[in-house]
């Protein structure tokens, strides 16, 4: 049975009185009083990136994936049997030898990891 309030003043006080629930990490109610302190989080810097909507206008879905797909494509670089295709075990072993991980391999990169595959690195 719903209560009815005769006067509004009444009424109004039991709702400005009210708090919400507090809970904590494990799902159990803190005790009235205790409340989180979010004031620290309020002082955490946002990202500009996050901020500016231009990205997120500029890039069109399959202007996405395209960019998607060419980031996991490996460099040409990382060919180390020279038969012009990266497979999945130029990649593993070449990736052991980039060192500065741009995701390629210079020159320096490439000499280390030829004169390792020749002594016997691959087994």
């Amino acid at each position: 049975m719903k209560k009815k309030y005769f006067c509004k003043a009444k009424a109004l006080s039991f709702f400005r009185n009210h708090e919400t629930p507090q809970f904590d990490s494990s799902g159990f109610q803190l005790k009235a009083g205790i409340r989180a302190d979010i004031t620290s989080a309020k002082k955490i810097p946002i990202p500009e990136q996050w901020q500016s909507n231009l990205l997120r206008d500029s890039m069109t879905r399959s202007k996405l994936l395209e960019s998607r797909k060419k980031d996991s494509k490996p460099h040409i670089s990382f060919d180390l049997d020279g038969d012009g295709v990266v497979g999945h075990k130029d990649l593993f072993l070449a990736k052991r030898f980039d060192v500065d991980g741009d995701g390629k391999l210079n020159e320096s990169e490439r000499k280390n990891a030829e004169t390792a595959l020749a002594q016997g690195f691959e087994n």
